[in-house]
């Protein structure tokens, strides 16, 4: 296990008969929230209104292993301060009650003492999963993360970046965000888009153009949902000229989704360039 320098952020690698291997973000929040869930459940202690909390830009496994338990996944904006809102949300209200938080950027949280991922917290939990796994089934989380797959579906994801660089970068920036918006794409890679959803307009606009709004706040990130369960998320950083692609896709193979976050990525990039 490794944490960043102010430790909120947990990465970690597994050795197999291979060597070592990484787990990304994604399918470490997805092994801590199904061990949360299946053993709070086990002892009798998963509440009715018992929610996880995650992000739009993080994996849909999430929600399969939610539904599992018949357990609510609330998805929100980028960024830990949206989960905690939602922590504040279930207190003031008692609607829900807060089982874990995660974040496709290695960030997670079980607890509601600290409103922020938390690396402290998920060294614990990384370090008890793996316990269980090696002591119900001797396996590792890299063998576990493939059991969620054979049961829920091989769910894979891709991060790309296209960079403006030079000082008119913002400017392009802008530019492309715009022509993405006033000329929408609706197919990726031969997939058709069913639905675009523009959160700096707060719609969501289907492709046979019916309409309904969207009740995350406003951020200027695009989101297109595409027929078979996969989706595409771009949203320009807000620290550096370049723009993010978020690719998620999910397929019955390995070697099929994988071969379908190629494409997709492949496609909204070219798609980019266009602009």
């Amino acid at each position: 296990m490794g944490t960043d320098p102010d430790c909120d952020r947990v990465g970690i690698a597994c050795m197999t008969e291979n060597g070592p291997k990484l787990l990304n973000g994604n399918q470490i929040g997805c092994i801590l929230l199904h061990y949360i869930l299946s053993q709070k459940m086990e002892r009798g202690e998963l509440p009715a209104n018992a929610a996880a909390v995650s992000t739009i830009v993080s994996t849909d496994m999430a929600k399969a292993i939610c539904d599992s338990f018949g357990v609510k996944l609330i998805k929100v904006l980028t960024g830990f301060k949206y989960i905690a809102e939602q922590i504040q949300l279930f207190e003031d209200t008692g609607c829900n009650t807060f089982m874990f938080g995660f974040e496709e950027s290695f960030g997670y949280l079980s607890g509601t003492d600290v409103r922020d991922k938390d690396g402290v917290n998920a060294c614990l939990l990384i370090a008890e999963a793996a316990c269980w796994y090696k002591k119900m089934y001797n396996k590792t989380l890299v063998d576990a993360i493939d059991m969620l797959y054979e049961q829920y579906g091989y769910y894979g994801d891709k991060v790309a970046s296209f960079v403006l660089p030079g000082k008119d970068g913002l400017e392009k920036m802008k530019n492309v965000m715009a022509g993405l918006r006033n000329n929408p794409p609706w197919a990726f890679a031969g997939e058709k888009v069913v639905a675009m959803r523009d959160y700096q307009s707060s719609l969501r606009v289907t492709s046979d153009l019916q309409t309904e709004i969207l009740t995350l706040p406003k951020s200027n990130v695009l989101f297109f949902e595409l027929e078979n369960g996969s989706w595409i998320c771009v949203r320009p950083s807000g620290t550096e000229p370049k723009i993010k692609l978020y690719v998620n896709a999910v397929s019955d193979d390995p070697a099929k989704t994988e071969k379908m976050l190629e494409a997709y990525a492949d496609d909204a990039v070219k798609l980019l360039e266009s602009f």
